[in-house]
């Protein structure tokens, strides 16, 4: 019993170190005699290379049942031993996902001697739980055209949707949700554990995680239990462990200009669409080994892997006149060329000790380097420098660098990191310990090229008369850049209890969020020029910072429990969360040309929420074959913390005013030869508000201090139940069609609640007036367009400005209705003879209705128009804050086939679906398109016959309501064609993978605006379409 405490005591000390039970498979099943009675005390032991004990035992308890949890992915032989019967042995056992796989036995009377050998295929339904997953093995993994990367995979997941619909021919990183969920639902984790950045939801990065070297991945769409912080989808990278063999991977692939095509039509070069940028290198290596250090006591599985594309700039050239400080102009240089330079280094090593009997240690670090654009000049020891003939430039820590000149550019050159440890015991063969740590680091450094002209005084040039390639095109000197440094640490710990027939556990799981974003700026004073002529400048202090931290805890309890063909899941999650602004580091962080440092106290945040989330689940197995599973779930779950909403919406520090605007003419408008007159110094003094010398008085007299005006209802930051969540239902039947062949269909619900806004008290519904149009007559609008709009307009109550923002709950203004449902059907195949088809469709319907809100804000069931998002009203007598989506269906899965005899593998992976991104709305498969009705002053009081409210340019009011419009349907098809290479030990995959195999130039954003004067001309005209046919040369070798 003090041994017992002592080991309980360890694993509380450990907290947070192993992936969950529920992320790994376990086996189970019945024991019975040839008379069918239940036979207990049968020792169960699973062996496999994949053990690095080599083997885990099981005894069947009074009902017959045994269950052994925690197996990694392998392959089993599974052996039934029990003193007077004949041993019994199933070799042959596949184990992957997170589920239960059923392995029964029937034993006869006779000598352990004599043993009776079972072959057979490997159970492909699981009867135990009500988890709803999808499992991609390691070798389809490394088999499918990808770059390798979480993204690519998310397109064949039928019930997952990203906020990409590109291709695989780029590493993608996206966002992700399922059944109309938020797009930031999703999470990224490696062995179980979260490694998401702390931003925006919580649960994903740009990060290069190894998806090559899985042993397989998980990806949970629904039905987690206790162990599941929210109701999002997971994808679960399982890394490879090593073994008591070496073995491993080397990968290469290369693409260069020849590999790219052309899907740009006469139509769309009518459009204006150009030719992509050429491509001068891609490239992706990687090398993998593992093995033994001390055979069964130490393995160890290492990787190291580069990725990079250059590419030609478009309309992007190096400034002649960079680095002369009497020139103000832009004058193009042919030499050197600019590209786009951004590649990665990734070198990482898992160790896995089992240090006793009963105590395995794990350990895993993982260190990227990250490389965008480069030194602006030769020296210094940045990632990378000028080239011979060329200079770098790329998307730094953020895009959009393509209307920024090289001397004003930025650069990404700085790591990244994840580091793991965990340890499991188990105790007996009813008492399992884990515990791990797992914490994600990211860093976008120091943005400033070596080099770059941060003594210089940046301009923007508005025109492209002045001969620059773009409009407000920047360049001189160096332009203010971002950068972040975020951190996510997770633990936790956990005591499973395990018979045949249940298996228990009490966990304990936490973490801790810091994002800090840093504003790095060269001179705080810069320059707009119209054509050359000076019109306005901008004063910015010095280099500041914004920082969140957030904590949250979490103990919860969950049992699953057989009994004969029908097993029951529950559990009870308690969740506690806190956020607060770091003290000294919000504000601005260095001395500078108008003042020194300035930095905020510590500031509470979210003061604690407290949360009790409850999860059912039960299945069954319909006939006792072990064939066909009935499935039903409901559970509740809490929206994943992150630092954003609600956690940060107290921080002063990002309210901080950086930048005012004063008009300046350089002294243009003073007759010539007066002093000062066009010498591009602005004589004036800066920390003088008002006009004065050559400038005008700021744009805002509040410039330097913080401006925090958003009032907090106190009550959307404390208490009980007050984090947004959701209900979610599953009823799902899963089938065995044939051996390794399962189908399954599902109806899924999900309903969310708990929603917070920021209204405007300043503003009451008589500050509003109704205005109806007609809309036109259009055959692209519905029915024909001529329908009657009616929408709000401001008019003259209350000044234009006049706000008093409040942050607060949605029930303040009464319910809101917001859920999906629908159909998932799919199909999974991995058959002796080498066929993998994995797939389905996923088919759905948001509903939300918002009108009592709006009505309680606005007076109607109307939203006016709100920073740049268009009014919205009732649109044919059907108000657009209470309408259906129609059904839309989603079409994915891949495939790998090895063709026999002539030894060439052929994968793909397909997709047709609505042309719709997740957002960060719920209850919708995604965003529509819209009709933009943009009526300048002019045209409002000619449609209306009324003026527009003194002070508004445009009246913005979409035509069309939710759902009405869509696009094109995506329809992709990427594909590998290799040759099957064996030379004894070694095996090679010769081959190509094609992207956008049909060359589709499907619209990916549309034109949004329908302007009243051409009769919406250029609505639903394209503005992007999918990225052309294209080509990469792979060479992969095992051994």
């Amino acid at each position: 019993m003090n041994r017992l405490l002592t080991r309980l005591v360890v694993a509380a000390a450990l907290l947070g170190m192993a992936p969950s039970l529920a992320l790994a498979q376990s086996l189970a099943g019945t024991v019975r005699d040839t008379s069918g009675g239940v036979l207990p005390g049968v020792t169960v032991e699973a062996s496999s290379p994949a053990l690095i004990t080599k083997v885990r035992t099981g005894v069947t308890d009074e009902t017959g049942q045994y269950r052994i949890p925690d197996l990694p992915p392998g392959t089993y032989k599974i052996t039934f031993t029990l003193p007077g019967f004949t041993t019994v042995v199933r070799e042959g056992v596949e184990l992957s996902g997170g589920g239960v796989m059923t392995i029964g036995a029937e034993m006869r009377v006779g000598s352990l001697e004599e043993t009776i050998t079972v072959t057979g295929e490997s159970p492909v339904v699981d009867v135990q739980t009500a988890r709803q997953q999808t499992v991609i093995e390691g070798d389809i993994v490394r088999a499918l055209p990808a770059s390798r990367s979480y993204g690519n995979y998310i397109a064949a997941i039928p019930a997952i949707q990203g906020t990409q619909a590109g291709g695989g021919a780029a590493t993608i990183n996206n966002f992700f949700s399922a059944r109309g969920g938020r797009s930031n639902e999703g999470t990224i984790q490696l062995d179980g554990m979260n490694v998401g950045a702390p931003g925006n939801g919580g649960g994903v990065s740009g990060y290069l995680y190894d998806m090559s070297n899985s042993a397989e991945v998980q990806v949970s769409i629904s039905g987690g239990l206790g162990e599941a912080d929210r109701g999002g989808p997971a994808f679960n990278i399982i890394p490879k462990t090593g073994g008591n063999t070496f073995s491993g991977t080397g990968f290469t692939s290369y693409a260069g200009k020849w590999g790219q095509s052309s899907n740009i039509d006469d139509h769309l070069r009518s459009l204006g669409f150009g030719e992509q940028p050429a491509l001068i290198k891609s490239y992706d290596s990687n090398f993998a080994i593992g093995g033994p250090i001390l055979r069964d006591r130490l393995w160890f599985y290492a990787n190291t892997r580069a990725i990079g594309t250059y590419q030609e700039q478009q309309n992007l050239f190096v400034n002649a006149n960079a680095g002369n400080p009497n020139a103000w102009t832009w004058v193009k240089s042919e030499t050197p060329s600019v590209r786009n330079s951004t590649s990665k280094t990734l070198n990482s090593v898992r160790l896995t000790w089992q240090a006793t009997q009963k105590n395995k240690i794990g350990f895993y670090i993982d260190y990227t380097k990250n490389c965008s654009a480069g030194a602006y000049k030769e020296g210094g020891d940045q990632c990378r420098g000028p080239g011979k003939d060329w200079i770098a430039t790329g998307p730094g820590v953020t895009p959009g660098t393509a209307t920024v000149s090289p001397e004003s550019g930025s650069i990404w050159d700085a790591p990244a990191k994840i580091m793991q440890a965990s340890w499991t015991s188990p105790l007996s063969n009813r008492i399992l310990l884990e515990s791990g740590y797992s914490a994600f680091y990211t860093d976008n450094g120091d943005p400033r090229p070596f080099g770059v002209l941060t003594d210089f005084i940046p301009v923007t040039e508005q025109s492209t008369g002045a001969g620059v390639p773009f409009a407000n095109f920047i360049y001189r000197g160096f332009n203010p850049a971002p950068s972040s440094n975020q951190m996510h640490a997770t633990w936790k710990a956990a005591m499973s209890y395990i018979t045949g027939s249940h298996s228990m556990k009490w966990g304990y799981q936490a973490g801790y969020m810091n994002a800090e974003n840093i504003t790095y700026v060269g001179r705080q004073i810069s320059y707009r020029f119209n054509n050359g002529v000076p019109n306005q400048l901008s004063q910015r202090v010095g280099t500041n910072q914004t920082s969140n931290s957030l904590r949250y805890d979490a103990f919860y309890v969950q049992d699953q429990w057989t009994h004969k063909r029908l097993t029951l899941q529950a559990a009870l999650r308690f969740e506690t969360a806190s956020s607060w602004a770091p003290a000294g580091q919000n504000g601005i962080i260095t001395d500078n040309e108008f003042g020194g440092p300035f930095l905020l106290p510590r500031t509470e945040g979210v003061h604690g929420y407290k949360d009790i989330t409850p999860r059912f689940g039960a299945a069954y197995d319909v006939f006792g074959t072990g064939k066909t599973a009935l499935k039903v779930q409901v559970a509740q779950y809490l929206q994943g913390a992150f630092t954003g909403d609600a956690y940060t919406i107290s921080n002063a520090g990002s309210t901080l005013v950086t930048t005012v605007n004063r008009s300046w003419s350089d002294g243009l408008n003073l007759p010539p030869g007066t002093p000062g007159r066009g010498d591009y110094v602005a004589q004036c003094d800066f920390m003088n508000p008002l006009a004065n010398g050559e400038c005008g008085p700021w744009s805002a007299n509040n410039w330097g201090s913080f401006n925090q005006t958003t009032t907090v209802n106190p009550d959307v930051l404390t208490g009980w139940g007050t984090r947004n969540r959701d209900w979610q239902l599953g009823v799902a039947v899963q089938q065995e069609l044939a051996p390794q062949i399962a189908a399954e269909i599902s109806y899924n619900r999900r309903v969310w609640s708990n929603f917070f806004l920021t209204h405007n008290r300043a503003l009451t519904p008589s500050d509003f007036d109704e205005v109806t149009i007609t809309a036109p007559s259009d055959p692209r609008l519905p029915d024909g367009g001529g329908y009657p709009v009616t929408f709000l307009t401001r008019n003259t109550r209350s000044s234009l400005g006049a706000t008093d923002s409040y942050y607060t709950s949605t029930d303040d203004f009464g319910d809101e209705t917001h859920y999906w449902h629908g159909i998932d059907v799919s199909l999974s195949a991995r058959t002796r003879w080498g066929l993998t088809v994995q797939g389905g469709t996923s088919t759905g319907r948001g509903v939300n209705d918002t009108c009592e809100t709006l009505t309680a804000r606005f007076g109607r069931p109307m939203t006016p128009t709100i920073g740049a998002a268009a009014a919205t009203g009732i649109i044919d007598g059907q108000p657009a804050c209470n309408a259906r989506e129609p059904w839309l269906t989603s079409l994915r899965g891949l495939g790998s086939y090895t063709v026999p005899k002539v030894d060439v593998m052929v994968s793909a992976i397909f997709r047709s679906q609505a042309n719709v991104q997740p957002g960060a709305a719920v209850g919708t498969n995604g965003a529509s398109r819209s009709a933009t009705y943009r009526m300048t002053a002019a045209q409002f009081l000619a449609i209306t016959g009324r003026p527009l409210a003194p002070g508004l340019a445009t009246q913005d009011v979409n035509l069309l309501l939710p759902g009405a419009e869509y696009g094109e349907r995506i329809n992709t098809i990427d594909m590998r064609f290799a040759k099957v290479l064996r030379f004894g030990r070694y095996r090679a995959n010769v081959g190509m993978d094609v992207y956008n195999l049909t060359n589709a130039n499907t619209p990916m954003n549309y034109e949004q605006v329908y302007d009243p004067a051409t009769n919406g001309a250029r609505w639903m005209q394209p503005t992007s379409v999918l990225l052309p046919r294209f080509m990469r040369f792979n060479v992969q070798v095992d051994f």
